[in-house]
């Protein structure tokens, strides 16, 4: 039996699982070395697989357990937030770079997540919403009745995630 803290466990077993998708991992203890580590990376990277990030970005980089990073196929983790997220983030990343390879960008993204809301129940629909607020998500609807891109991006990793939390009344999605 391994005695390391089950949130080591986990870890290791996230990295394992990304490594087996194909996808590289990069793991760090802090957003602050995947941040230098992204930048030093970019001064080697021709302009199409540089890894650009707004500002907001690289803000929101500090409370996200990793990433995925679809020009490169690569998986960044933030070990000091992973280690205290209730899901693994190796499967929400993965997912990810499925959902890029197969699916296509957040405009091709967008059409599969509205068919796929269409099978879902009202509760079901808000159980997602909810996490993805919690999460500080852009969930908002505009004039047009669109949301944003990231919404479309991150919608299914979400669903994924919600299918392995126990809500407050202890039912799960």
């Amino acid at each position: 039996a391994d005695n390391f803290p089950l949130e080591v466990q986990v870890l290791r077993r996230d990295i394992e699982f990304i490594k087996q998708s194909g996808a590289q991992e990069r793991s760090f203890d802090t957003a602050d070395e995947i941040l230098a580590d992204l930048d030093k990376l970019n001064e080697t990277l021709p302009k199409e697989q540089k890894i650009k990030l707004s500002k907001q970005e690289r803000s929101e980089i500090k409370n996200a357990g990793g990433f995925y990073d679809a020009p490169n196929n690569v998986v960044y983790i933030n070990k000091s937030v992973a280690a205290d997220l209730q899901n693994t983030v190796g499967s929400h990343e993965v997912l990810h770079g499925i959902l890029f390879r197969y699916a296509g960008n957040a405009a091709k993204q967008k059409i599969l997540v509205e068919k796929f809301q269409s099978k879902l129940s009202q509760r079901q629909r808000n159980i997602v919403d909810t996490l993805m607020k919690k999460r500080n998500y852009d969930i908002s609807i505009d004039s047009k009745g669109n949301r944003s891109s990231q919404y479309y991006t991150e919608y299914l990793t979400n669903f994924s995630d919600a299918l392995n939390i126990k809500n407050e009344d202890g039912t799960s999605l």
